[in-house]
C-alpha cells in the first residue's frame, strides 16, 4: 500500500538526460544498467574500475559506488556539470584517493578548497569506518526491507492558531526530564547542566548526544562510532560546526552542519530522499523498523516512509495533512511526538511511567525523543 502527494516541480534538471546518455555512449567501458524516471536517477557500470555510477540528473548529484571490505560505499558529488560527469566516467573517484577533478566547477577558490577537504574527509572516513565496524552493533551492517508505505506532504495552508503552547520563534525551553541507561545518567546530567544554550539533544536509549549553540557537543557511550567519527573529522579540520542531530535504533543517524552539509546512515528509501533534497531539513525521526522514518522540512512540509504509528497517522489525517510541522519524533516501540509551527504539540504510544512523569508540565512540552527500553528525553519550558 502506498500513498503520495507530490507537487510537480517546473525547474529544469541540472543535467540534461540525453546529454548524460550521449557522454556515456561515447565511452566504451561505460554501460547503462538502469533508469528510474520517477526518482530522476540513471545508473551506469564502469567495467574496468569496477564501479557503479548513479547520476541524479535533476539535482546534479553523482554517486560512485565501490565495494570496500564486502560493503558497498558510495562517494557523492553535488551540483556537477556535464564536464565533471565526463571526468567521473573516465576516472571514478576511489575510496583511498582524491584530487580536484571531482570538485564542482562552481564557486570561488575558497569554496572549492572547502569542498575538496570535505570530500577528502568523506573518503578517508570510509577506511576508518571499516576498521571500526568490528565494534559496531551487528545490526549496523544489515540491509533490510520491511513492508510499509510512504507519504509526502508538500507546502500547503497552515492551521489556524488555537491556544498554542508556544509560537515557532520561542525558545525550546531549558528544562529536561529523562529516563536513560543507568551508566549514562551522570554524563547526561553534566551535559544538560551547563552555561551554554542547548541547541539539540537526541537519544536512542543506548547513547545520548547534545549539541550546543557554541558549536560544541558531548555524547555518552552507546552513540554510533560512525556518527562520532563524522563529528571529530569536522572538528580536526576546523570545518563548520554541527547544527542538528537525530539518532535511532540499529545505529541509524542524521547529522547536519551549519554549512548545509550532512551525514546519515539509514535505509535505501532514505538514501533516495537524501540524494534529491530541494529543501533544508528541520528534523528527522527514525521509527521501529529499519525502513521507517519521518522527515520534516524547513518550510513545514514533510515526508514519511514505512510503518509510522497508527496514532500519528490518524493525527496527520485529522489535521488534513497540513504542511505546517516543526518536528516529529518516533520511538522504537510505537511512541510518537508531533509539533506544529503554531506551537501545538501531540503525542502517543507513551508508557504509563512516561505519562505519569510528564503530567505536571505536559502543557509546556516542546520536544520529546524516545529510545530503547522505554528511555526518553523530554524538553519543556520553565
Amino acid at each position: 500500500m502506498s500513498s503520495t502527494n507530490n507537487n510537480t516541480s517546473t525547474s529544469p534538471p541540472r543535467l540534461h538526460l540525453p546529454s548524460v546518455r550521449s557522454v556515456a555512449q561515447s565511452i566504451p567501458y561505460i554501460h547503462e544498467i538502469s533508469h528510474c524516471p520517477t526518482k530522476h536517477v540513471i545508473s551506469f557500470i564502469h567495467t574496468t574500475s569496477p564501479a557503479r555510477i548513479n547520476v541524479y540528473y535533476k539535482t546534479g548529484t553523482i554517486g560512485t559506488c565501490h565495494v570496500l571490505n564486502s560493503e558497498v560505499r558510495e562517494v557523492f558529488r553535488r551540483k556537477c556539470s556535464i564536464e565533471i560527469l565526463t571526468q567521473i566516467f573516465h576516472d571514478p573517484p576511489q575510496l583511498t584517493a582524491i584530487d580536484e577533478s571531482v570538485i564542482s566547477d562552481e564557486g570561488d577558490a575558497h569554496e572549492k578548497n572547502l569542498e575538496l577537504v570535505e570530500v577528502g574527509i568523506a573518503l578517508l572516513q570510509a577506511e576508518k569506518e571499516a576498521l571500526e565496524s568490528y565494534y559496531e552493533n551487528t545490526t549496523d551492517g544489515k540491509r533490510r526491507r520491511d513492508g510499509g508505505h510512504s507519504r509526502v506532504k508538500k507546502r500547503g495552508e497552515s492551521e489556524e492558531v488555537a491556544i498554542p503552547s508556544s509560537s515557532y520563534g520561542d525558545t525550546w525551553g531549558r528544562s529536561f526530564a529523562y529516563s536513560l541507561r543507568g551508566d549514562t545518567i551522570l554524563d547526561v546530567e553534566s551535559f544538560l547542566d551547563c552555561f551554554s544554550e542547548i541547541r539539540c539533544v537526541a537519544t536512542n536509549g543506548q547513547g545520548t548526544i547534545v549539541l550546543y549553540d557554541t558549536g560544541g557537543w558531548a555524547f555518552t557511550d552507546g552513540v554510533s562510532n560512525a556518527l562520532v567519527s563524522k563529528l571529530k573529522g569536522r572538528q580536526r579540520h576546523s570545518m563548520p560546526v554541527p547544527s542538528y542531530v537525530a539518532v535511532g535504533s540499529m545505529n541509524r543517524f542524521y547529522l547536519c552542519f551549519e554549512d548545509g552539509c550532512f551525514e546519515y546512515y539509514g535505509c535505501d528509501d532514505m538514501f533516495a530522499v537524501m540524494s534529491q533534497l530541494e529543501t533544508d531539513i528541520a528534523s528527522i525521526a527514525f521509527g521501529e523498523k529499519w525502513d521507517t522514518f519521518f522527515v520534516v522540512y524547513e518550510d513545514g512540509s514533510w515526508e514519511c516512509n514505512g510503518d509510522i504509528p497508527a496514532g500519528l497517522s490518524d493525527k496527520l489525517d485529522a489535521r488534513e495533512e497540513r504542511a505546517d510541522l516543526t518536528c516529529v519524533s518516533l520511538g522504537p516501540s510505537g511512541e510518537w511526538f508531533l509539533k506544529a509551527n503554531n506551537g501545538r504539540t501531540w503525542w502517543g504510544g507513551l508508557s504509563d511511567d512516561l505519562k505519569s512523569d510528564i503530567k505536571s508540565f505536559a502543557d509546556r512540552i516542546t520536544f520529546m525523543d524516545f529510545g530503547e527500553d522505554d528511555s526518553y528525553i523530554v524538553r519543556y519550558r520553565d
